[in-house]
């Protein structure tokens, strides 16, 4: 795969983990709406093999970080038969703090710093 694509694949993972690890309650309905398309994301973007090539990006990118990206995956997976917006924007629950320890963990892993999700938007996300 091209680099210049798997650039913009790690770039989507790293917004979708900003998102996991920001207290939604304070967004905007169309913000929340565009969050939980880039976790749908998640779905096909966690795939072993694929993540593996992701190393290219950033070596940081190990069979830990690999591993914790299938669980947390896994950990979404109910969300996608129910209301995701409203998961999102409920500040009560008790997974989320789970899916933000693990977002938070993978993102200092990374050596990312952590971003408001729509500022890392803007700054990152450029199509190839």
């Amino acid at each position: 795969m091209r680099r210049n694509i798997l650039h913009f694949h790690y770039e989507e993972i790293v917004f979708i983990l900003m998102i996991l690890a920001t207290d939604l309650k304070d967004y905007h309905e169309g913000d929340i709406m565009n969050f939980e398309e880039a976790i749908l994301r998640l779905d096909s973007l966690a795939d072993k093999g694929f993540l593996k090539q992701l190393k290219q990006i950033n070596t940081k990118f190990d069979n830990y970080v690999i591993n914790r990206l299938i669980e947390l995956k896994s950990e979404l997976y109910s969300l996608y038969d129910s209301d995701i917006y409203e998961v999102l924007s409920d500040a009560n629950r008790n997974t989320k703090s789970k899916w933000s320890i693990i977002s938070r963990q993978l993102l200092m892993r990374l050596n990312e710093e952590y971003t408001e999700p729509t500022k890392y938007a803007d700054e990152n996300m450029d199509l190839p």
